[in-house]
């Protein structure tokens, strides 16, 4: 997932502020709180670790995220083996390339800043089980638009279905990537001018291929006394692009353990929060990182340790029961985000 630090920080801000007292904005108490992001993975190296502090006055976050550029960064396993990591600048640790985690070993992170020792609790890296299948089903929900009338966005929610087998993790984290055929309309170009818009039209380019990621948590577990889960993974809209031809993903599935499950699970309950009555209350982020020699201190974040798996799944438009409208976008295509021209090799 994307700009975990930058969700962890507001989160914290949002689940202190809901528990204190009216906010004192005079306040002299100064305070910088540690934000950790990182995991290691059966999957080949470098494995990385974001270190940042924000600054906190009182109760009142200034919302600056600020590198953590002088630390000694380590991992220890449960065989005492230790791993250290290496500066690679703008708060960012990386262990070797050939470090990879490996099924049934424990892992500790370590981080010495000054004369502040922080370690997480252990983490054993538990395997991923086998995949039954991934599957999607048309949906349509309904919402009220900018004017309030009723609409609906229209797309696909993704399932995954799998079983309990011997040894494996009974929790998981998902990640994809997708990429899309995409059209615009570089014929209707208009350049702006002193006296309005006028006609420019360009010669390329009307097909591209987009390539986007994942920026939401998305975790499954199985439903209670349950051996088997259906789990409804994430709803993908159709935003008029995505399904003119097909969408082609790439899932990553990182097993979990309990403590990082319940982690994650609190920060997506913390995001769902709309001013319903129904939302989850306030909570603050912490996570399983300590000072050993003031467990008080705040640190937010979360170290865990995972086996991976990689599953692919194509959606072809003819499976939805319908599709948006084409946009007309009156430009280059390659203008968008994350687009060529080259139609990649597994399209």
């Amino acid at each position: 997932m994307k700009n975990l630090t930058y969700i962890l920080t507001l989160l914290t801000i949002i689940g202190l502020n809901a528990c204190v007292d009216p906010l004192d904005v005079k306040s002299d108490s100064f305070q910088e709180v540690l934000v950790v992001e990182g995991r290691v993975t059966t999957e080949p190296g470098p494995h990385l670790i974001y270190i940042t502090k924000s600054a906190k006055y009182g109760s009142i976050f200034d919302g600056v995220i600020t590198p953590v550029d002088r630390a000694d960064v380590a991992i220890r396993d449960n065989e005492g083996k230790t791993t250290v990591l290496t500066f690679q600048g703008n708060g960012l640790y990386a262990t070797p390339a050939d470090f990879q985690a490996v099924v049934g070993k424990s892992y500790v992170l370590n981080i010495e800043i000054g004369d502040k020792i922080y370690n997480s609790t252990p983490e054993t890296v538990e395997s991923v089980n086998v995949l039954d299948t991934l599957y999607t089903v048309y949906n349509e929900y309904p919402y009220l638009n900018e004017n309030d009338l009723l609409n609906y966005r229209i797309g696909v929610d993704v399932y995954a279905n799998y079983e309990k087998q011997e040894n494996t993790s009974n929790f998981y984290l998902w990640d994809y990537d997708g990429t899309h055929y995409i059209k615009t309309f570089p014929e209707l170009y208009e350049r702006a001018t002193r006296r309005g818009p006028v006609p420019a039209p360009k010669d390329c380019c009307a097909d591209c291929y987009k390539y986007e990621e994942n920026n939401s948590i998305i975790i499954s577990s199985f439903p209670l006394g349950n051996n088997e889960t259906d789990a409804r993974l994430f709803f993908l809209a159709d935003n008029g692009y995505r399904f003119i031809d097909k969408y082609v993903m790439t899932l990553k599935r990182y097993s979990l353990s309990l403590g990082a499950y319940k982690f994650y699970e609190l920060i997506q309950n913390q995001l769902s929060i709309d001013g319903d009555i129904f939302d989850p209350p306030p909570a603050s982020i912490t996570g399983n990182i300590i000072n050993i020699n003031d467990i008080d201190e705040l640190v937010v974040g979360y170290f865990y340790a995972s086996d991976v798996a990689l599953d692919t799944l194509t959606i072809e438009s003819s499976m939805l029961d319908r599709i948006a409208v084409l946009p007309i976008y009156p430009d280059d295509c390659r203008v968008l985000p994350n687009t060529t021209t080259v139609k990649p090799s597994f399209y």
